[in-house]
């Protein structure tokens, strides 16, 4: 009766214990926590690569050269010890193109004034020789020779036009050496200059003439414009050696040679 009794109180118990009401609770959802900003780590803090490290850890790197066979590199280290490859800005220089002008023509008009010269000198040497007598010599004789010279027009005519040519050169020359008259041919400043020779001395001579018919001194203008030609006859045959000096020379010679053509003059 009493292990009836026990298993009905057991079962008794247990079934009350099923039939208890089932007590739920609410489900609660999760919370969401905010992270302090204050607790992150400062995005400046960079870990010291000067700290040395386990080398077992770092991963091997393997070099491999960049050499291909396309586009072969350049040793610059290399070529920078040369002199001949520059790899900074290219250095320009200014190039001015000179036109060589030869002095064929002048030589060729020297050779000609000294022919011209030779030719007088050999077909008149009569009147060459009173020439330099009446000019450098004073005395009785003088009178009788200067009626000599007188009476040859055509020598006295022929050393007028050398004295134009010769001094016409002179001038041209003495314009390029100062640097004047460059917007001319050098030719053309040579015939501009025999012109102005020619017009200068032809107005003096009618000038002195008619002075001295209107005045009636006519025998001192005459010995005056004689005493003018053959100066100018003395100068055009003294000029010649220094107009080839002048031509052909350079620097100091040429320098010295326009001083003493001066001075001649």
């Amino acid at each position: 009766m009493d292990l009836f009794s026990q298993d009905s109180t057991v079962n008794t118990a247990t079934d009350t214990a099923i039939e208890a009401p089932v007590i739920r609770k609410p489900v609660q959802k999760p919370r969401v926590i905010r992270r302090d900003s204050i607790g992150l780590t400062d995005s400046t803090a960079f870990i010291d690569s000067t700290l040395r490290q386990d080398s077992v850890l770092i991963p091997a790197k393997i070099f491999r050269p960049g050499i291909s066979l396309f586009k072969p590199q350049k040793d610059t280290s290399l070529l920078s010890l040369n002199p001949f490859f520059r790899f900074t800005d290219p250095m320009r220089y200014s190039i001015t193109i000179k036109k060589w002008q030869g002095k064929e023509a002048i030589f060729y008009s020297m050779i000609a004034l000294l022919i011209f010269f030779a030719l007088i000198k050999n077909a008149f040497t009569r009147y060459m020789g009173d020439l330099f007598k009446t000019y450098f010599r004073t005395g009785v004789n003088q009178k009788q020779t200067k009626e000599q010279l007188l009476q040859s027009p055509l020598p006295s005519l022929l050393l007028n036009l050398f004295f134009v040519l010769s001094i016409g050169m002179f001038l041209a020359l003495l314009l390029q050496h100062f640097k004047l008259g460059l917007d001319f041919n050098f030719w053309w400043l040579y015939l501009y200059c025999v012109l102005a020779l020619i017009a200068i001395y032809l107005i003096k001579f009618v000038s002195l003439k008619l002075l001295g018919w209107v005045f009636q001194v006519s025998e001192s203008t005459d010995a005056y414009i004689f005493i003018v030609f053959t100066t100018n006859k003395v100068i055009g045959i003294a000029l010649l050696p220094f107009l080839i000096m002048l031509s052909f020379t350079y620097g100091l010679v040429n320098e010295v040679a326009m001083s003493l053509s001066i001075m001649v003059v």
